[in-house]
């Protein structure tokens, strides 16, 4: 099972986001919440446990369970403006390498893999959300489909107040995605709908979702040699319902070890093969349907493996490392500058 957070240390153009000429990293960042002069959340953030999930809600940013080896259920809140932590109420079950859902009034966490081989199951397959109203938490109907397996954090994503997810197992040689109800439904109406495919099967799949689509990577298979798990790169529609093909990335290399998100029309995706300290970080504009990349290979360790944290109203993204690396990369998207810290 793969550990959120490796050290992550690279040089990196975009010049495709903007037509930018300067290869060279700019060696400052842009002044905002992320304050490049100190490192007072970089120190911070080695407070936190591996394997966390993440979300960020306005300023604050929250890490939600993780430990290793001991997994805990354990919520702390990191308050970019004062730098100061708090404590938020512990999560029902323990779990690391969880999904964490950002939704206007919840925060959803999924997934992840529990203390031992007896609650691997169990937890992979439950879900609970935070009432960040009344600071609660409750259990939301599990997903029951044997295919389905919630282990970790690329699994899963929200769009339309649902969450979507995908199945990962080989017994049906396709692959299902799951759509959930309205997250602002009441408990015992939360239901999932499955929705068929003609897609391969897909063991590590990656998701991350652009306006009112997911879009969705195909992982690879921990078989080797499995003929049926074939690489896709597609767009789920999640009013119509319908399926888009898109080109694989540049590097051909599949979902798994990827870290991935979007800005505004931009898909980011960090990737690592497997058997190679080599990473790849390409970017995908939703509109053009191009990809680009890097003009050169990056040398990371670890690289698809990092906590992710994006902060959309000023356009940063931060990737930092456990709490035994102190290093991390921050990226704005807006300006298209970044910052080794």
């Amino acid at each position: 099972m793969t550990t959120i957070g490796k050290l992550l240390c690279l040089g990196i153009i975009l010049a495709t986001l903007s037509g930018c000429q300067e290869n060279a990293i700019p060696t400052e960042l842009d002044e905002g919440r992320w304050n490049p002069n100190t490192r007072p959340f970089v120190e911070s953030v080695q407070e936190t446990e591996d394997g966390s999930a993440v979300v960020q809600r306005g300023d604050e940013v929250i890490f939600l369970g993780g430990g290793q080896p001991q997994r805990i259920k354990k919520v702390k809140s990191f308050n970019l403006l004062t730098q100061e932590w708090s404590t938020l109420p512990p999560m029902r079950i323990s779990r690391y390498d969880a999904a964490a859902l950002n939704f206007d009034n919840y925060i959803v966490v999924a997934g992840g893999s529990g203390n031992s081989w007896e609650e691997i199951v169990p937890t992979k397959r439950t879900l609970e959300r935070f009432d960040v109203a009344t600071g609660t938490w409750s259990l939301l109907p599990p997903m029951l489909d044997p295919r389905f397996n919630g282990s970790n954090f690329q699994f899963f994503a929200a769009c339309r107040d649902r969450i979507y997810t995908v199945s990962t197992s080989f017994s049906s040689g396709r692959t299902t995605i799951y759509e959930s109800s309205d997250i602002n439904n009441p408990i015992e109406g939360f239901s999932w709908k499955t929705i068929e495919t003609t897609l391969p099967s897909a063991s590590f799949p990656s998701l991350v979702t652009v306006g009112e689509s997911i879009y969705i990577i195909s992982g690879e298979s921990v078989i080797p040699d499995y003929s049926g798990d074939q690489k896709f790169f597609v767009e789920f529609d999640t009013r119509s319902r319908e399926l888009r093909e898109h080109a694989l990335p540049p590097s051909q290399l599949p979902g798994l070890y990827t870290s991935i998100f979007s800005f505004q029309d931009v898909i980011y995706r960090l990737v690592d093969p497997i058997e190679s300290v080599e990473s790849h970080f390409e970017i995908f504009d939703t509109k053009s349907g191009v990809w680009e990349t890097l003009d050169e290979t990056l040398s990371l360790w670890g690289g698809g493996l990092h906590n992710i944290i994006l902060d959309s109203s000023e356009g940063h993204f931060y990737l930092f490392s456990p709490p035994s690396l102190p290093l991390g990369f921050h990226f704005n998207c807006t300006s298209r500058r970044a910052f080794i810290q």
